[in-house]
Formats: structure tokens, C-alpha cells, sequence
């Protein structure tokens, strides 16, 4: 599994392990990863490998030796605006890599490749989103989650895509105000279908051994209680600090997490166990012993939000 220890491999580490898979968790160390990794560190079905994708020669070794492969790996928006470059070695050689060294293996192992709701492109027409429509590049991202998905579907082997809708917890991590920018830029009322990574990390998890799903593009969002709006998911976020935000408070840019028709999705995967509402719940659970301490200094920190942003 690339990108073995972020916000959603984490998740699909654990859901492999319940299972009782052999994994080999291949990510880039940095701090949060290592302190992450060392929960790992003593289980005999985890092997782990710290490099990097763009290494050609580390991820052939790897695939070698796997039977599937569960890709995670990306830079995603806003980092891959700001770093286009290093997003499409990452994003794109990174999978290129993958993809050559499957081709080269005589028994070839199933390749699970992550990709996004964000490859249907701005919402300019009603929901739902389905698999009949064609892919719309619109920045960096999108354009690099397309070129890989085209990659993919091109193997001569078993692979699957799963396209996954807007995805957060309470664990905040790999959190920055780049992102914090980019969420109030979005307007208040872009549609968002939420995706527990729970879920998400079932729906991967239970790709492996469903041959009906091989072969095919899946869409991963969270289902009708999860087909909310821009500004919910922000209120569900920093509302668990006291903080309360109105529709002024965002900018007018377009989302692409628009809803979809994800009934196919379930039927062959059973992914969808956790509402929006149980984020939320979660959420609010996580921070209730600061709410108190910061809910009474709200508007203030609320206005130094917004003045960064």
C-alpha cells in the first residue's frame, strides 16, 4: 500500500490488518508518518518501507512482491496548484511506475488505485453524478487523476478505480492554512457528498477479493445522508470549537465533490456504514473539552480566520 500512513491509509492499514493481510506500508517518512508508523513497528504483518514513489527501482522491488496493491499515494489540492511539478512526479510518474512494474511481473497482482469525485469537474448541472459522464480537467489535480485513471484502465490485468467524494475527520491531521484558504474560497452552497474514511478505507479493503468490482470505476461517496453542502461540512468542522460561520463568510469558486450515484458502488462493495451525522457527532465528541475554553473568545478567533484566509 502507498501512502500507508495519511489521513485514509492509516484507516486501510487497520482494516487489513482486522483481516489478518500481510502488508507492506510504503509512504515518505517525515515526522507525522514516523509517529504514526511506530504503532506499527512490532506487528509481524506489517513490513515498512520508507521511500519515495518517484524512485522507480524501490517501487518495482516492491510490486515484485505483493499479490495487490492498494495506491494512495498523491499530492492533492491545494498543494498540487501551488507545486504542479512535484504534484505530477508524484501523482502521475508515481503511478506510471507502478503500472511498469506490474507489467513486467508474470503473475500480476491487482492494482486499487484512489482516485476523485474532483474528475467530474465543476457543478454546473444537476445531481447526481454518475459514471456515464466524461472526465473534465479543471486544475492540476483533476488533470493528473485523469491521466492515471486512463493509465489504470488500460492494464491488461485485474484493477479497480474508486473515486472518492470529500473526505475529513476529527483527527486533523496534515491540516495547514493553504487548506484553510482553499475551504473558504469554495462557496457556501457547492454541493458535497461526504465520505467517512472509514467507509472509504472498507470499500478499498473489500475491492481485494470482490471480483465483480475488478475490471471496473467506483464511485465511493457516503450516500443520500451524506449529500450535504459546502458550508456544513465547515460548520461540522469548526463548530466543534464553538465557532459558527454564515454564508457570507465563504468566497463564490466552484467544488467539485459534487453528489453522485454511488447504488452500483454499495451494492458490490458494502462500504456505507457512518452519515454525516456521525461526523459530525464525532467531531463535536473530539474537542468538547477545549469547546468551552474557546467558544467564549468564538468571534474573535473567527475574525482572525477569515482575516487570513
Amino acid at each position: 500500500m502507498t501512502g500507508a500512513f495519511g489521513n485514509l491509509g492509516s484507516l486501510v492499514l487497520e482494516a487489513l490488518l482486522q483481516r489478518d493481510y500481510s502488508v507492506i506500508a510504503f509512504d515518505v517518512r517525515n515526522k507525522t508518518n514516523a509517529r504514526i508508523a511506530r504503532d506499527y513497528e512490532k506487528n509481524p504483518n506489517v513490513e515498512i518501507q520508507w521511500g519515495d514513489i518517484r524512485d522507480s527501482t524501490q517501487v518495482r522491488k516492491l510490486v515484485n512482491q505483493v499479490e495487490a496493491i492498494i495506491h494512495l499515494a498523491a499530492i492533492i489540492v491545494p498543494y498540487s496548484e501551488i507545486h504542479p511539478d512535484l504534484a505530477y512526479d508524484v501523482n502521475v510518474r508515481g503511478t506510471e511506475h507502478i503500472i511498469h512494474a506490474i507489467q513486467e511481473m508474470a503473475r500480476k497482482p491487482l492494482l486499487a488505485y484512489c482516485s476523485s469525485f474532483a474528475v467530474f469537474g465543476p457543478q454546473n448541472q444537476p445531481p447526481p453524478r454518475t459514471l456515464s459522464e466524461k472526465p473534465i480537467a479543471s486544475d492540476h489535480y483533476t488533470r493528473h487523476k485523469i491521466a492515471c485513471e486512463e493509465m489504470v484502465q488500460g492494464l491488461q490485468s485485474p484493477w479497480a478505480i474508486l473515486r472518492l467524494g470529500g473526505m475529513v475527520d476529527s483527527r486533523m491531521r496534515h491540516r495547514g492554512l493553504d487548506q484553510m484558504k482553499y475551504a473558504f474560497a469554495m462557496a457556501a452552497d457547492n454541493r458535497f457528498e461526504y465520505i467517512h474514511p472509514r467507509d472509504a478505507a472498507t470499500a478499498f479493503v473489500n475491492c481485494l477479493t470482490q471480483s465483480d468490482a475488478h475490471n471496473k470505476i467506483h464511485l465511493i461517496g457516503g450516500g443520500s445522508d451524506c449529500q450535504v453542502k459546502h458550508i456544513n461540512v465547515l460548520n461540522a468542522t469548526l463548530g466543534a470549537f464553538g465557532i459558527t460561520l454564515t454564508d457570507a463568510d465563504f468566497g463564490d469558486k466552484p467544488l467539485y465533490a459534487d453528489w453522485a450515484d454511488t447504488a452500483e458502488s454499495q451494492r458490490l462493495l458494502q462500504f456505507q456504514h457512518h452519515s454525516f451525522e456521525d461526523f459530525k457527532r464525532e467531531n463535536f465528541e473530539a474537542f468538547k473539552g477545549i469547546r468551552p475554553w474557546i467558544k467564549p473568545a468564538a468571534a474573535v478567533i473567527k475574525r482572525v480566520i477569515l482575516r487570513l484566509v
